[in-house]
């Protein structure tokens, strides 16, 4: 177990900041308790998480309970200061790591009480944001925690397992595990807990630095249009560009000189030659990274990715002094709580080349999207049958229910009973799960890539 407290100048990983920028802090010592990044997100480690509230403190804003109090402080859209401070105490094999005190809480995700009653709901969980000492805390280089709500998905796994599967092959995803959390002595039950997918540290353990530019497409609150991939007009601002895509990192002129242009190439009214949008894409593009995005996308549909409806993914512009733009983007995903067996499609055999989520239909997949599949539709099928050879593979599910059985089948490791999902209701929903990647969508891909990849 590490322990350290190092001079501000020492530290070279991670950030301040709510999202984790690159800012280094004014003033104060960071902190950095608890285990290496690499042990917290071992999927192979169940960990236990303990949350607890002063009492005094909940009594003195009028509350008997917490819960209350993070639903009525509870807002969707940042900036947010309905953070609610909390005792938080880490234990794995080593143990209990020492409790941090002062640490900030508050519900994640776009639900209220109403919508979110009868399931459990997630938690953002912040280090040094109620710090008032010059501190700035992390706790296994992370500035904060994503404890991801259980959106119904009895199995408990299926975001960990969609990012797992992409990393595996290659592509860009954030690090996920689960832990047991218990709130104020009484177990909530068991969270998938997710690695921030858009701060500095995230880039550089997925591109090696954090100087390019990073644009969040469709992301919610005040960027609102699908991220349909299609040139809107000349500059970033005027264009609606600015409802579609969030400047995470870099400036207008940025988006102007890179995103801009890329999109124009993209475009079958600006470069209407497939020959000149083939040598100019690749340009723009690491092809092969898109290409593997694409074909996870049509092989495990998620309700919310790139390839259908265009919402939840970054398009990070990596930079390359070799590349003729000085850069290339690739394309990343988040947010598969509706993916795979739980992904409805329009059409409903989740065609490899038309399908889109049932509720986007009958709008049909973004133009770019479809553009490359027809011009590189060798490279393309050739990336959906590695997916489906080599990655696609119910071993995955029983990986994680290996790792998290005990605390969904009481009676073995843990006393605890799940709260929300019944041993019963898990065991039945992993299940259909596996027959889902081992048998189900087999019978519909295997038909699929004998037709339109020959």
């Amino acid at each position: 177990m590490k322990n350290l407290a190092l001079p501000i100048g020492l530290i070279v990983a991670g950030g301040c900041g709510e999202k984790g920028t690159d800012e280094t802090p004014d003033a104060g010592v960071l902190e950095y308790p608890g285990p290496e990044i690499e042990a917290f997100f071992d999927r192979n480690v169940l960990a236990t998480v303990r949350l607890d509230f002063d009492q005094e403190f909940l009594a003195a804003e009028g509350y008997d309970n917490w819960e209350d109090l993070l639903w009525d402080r509870w807002y969707h859209c940042g900036p947010y200061t309905n953070w609610v401070p909390v005792r938080f105490t880490y234990e794995d094999a080593d143990g209990a790591h020492p409790p941090l005190e002062e640490v900030a809480i508050r519900f994640r995700g776009g639900r209220d009480r109403v919508d979110a009653e009868g399931d459990r709901n997630g938690f953002k969980v912040h280090f040094f944001n109620l710090l008032t000492d010059g501190r700035r805390r992390r706790f296994s280089d992370l500035n904060q925690l994503n404890l991801l709500s259980l959106e119904s998905d009895e199995t408990v796994m299926i975001q960990c397992m969609g990012y797992q599967m992409l990393r595996d092959f290659g592509v860009p995803a954030p690090r996920c595990n689960h832990v047991r959390v218990f709130i104020d002595g009484e177990y909530y039950g068991l969270m998938e807990n997710a690695e921030e997918r858009d701060d500095g540290r995230y880039l550089r353990h997925n591109f090696g630095g954090t100087d390019g530019a990073l644009y969040a497409a469709n992301p919610g609150c005040k960027h609102t249009n699908n991220a349909t991939l299609q040139y809107l007009g000349p500059t970033y601002l005027g264009n609606d560009y600015e409802i579609t895509y969030k400047i995470e990192q870099g400036t207008e002129k940025d988006a102007d000189a890179q995103l801009v242009p890329m999109l124009a190439c993209a475009d079958p009214t600006t470069t209407p030659d497939d020959g000149d949008f083939a040598s100019c894409i690749q340009e723009w593009l690491d092809l092969d990274k898109w290409l593997r995005l694409m074909a996870a996308e049509v092989v495990m549909p998620s309700l919310e990715a790139m390839s259908g409806a265009g919402r939840n993914f970054y398009l990070y512009f990596w930079p390359d002094e070799a590349a003729p733009h000085g850069g290339r983007f690739v394309a990343y995903t988040w947010d598969l709580d509706h993916a795979l067996v739980r992904a409805g499609c329009a059409p409903d055999d989740c065609d490899i080349l038309s399908a889109v989520p049932d509720w986007h239909f009958p709008n049909p997949p973004p133009p770019l999207v479809d553009r490359l599949r027809t011009v590189f539709r060798a490279e393309f099928c050739a990336k959906v049958q590695e997916f489906y050879d080599t990655i696609f593979d119910a071993a995955h599910v029983d990986l994680l229910a290996g790792v998290i059985g005990d605390a969904m089948v009481p009676g073995g490791v843990y006393a605890e009973t799940d709260p929300i999902v019944s041993a019963e209701a898990w065991i039945d929903e992993v299940e259909g799960l596996r027959d889902h990647i081992a048998t189900d969508r087999a019978l519909t891909l295997d038909p699929q890539i004998a037709l339109y990849c020959p």
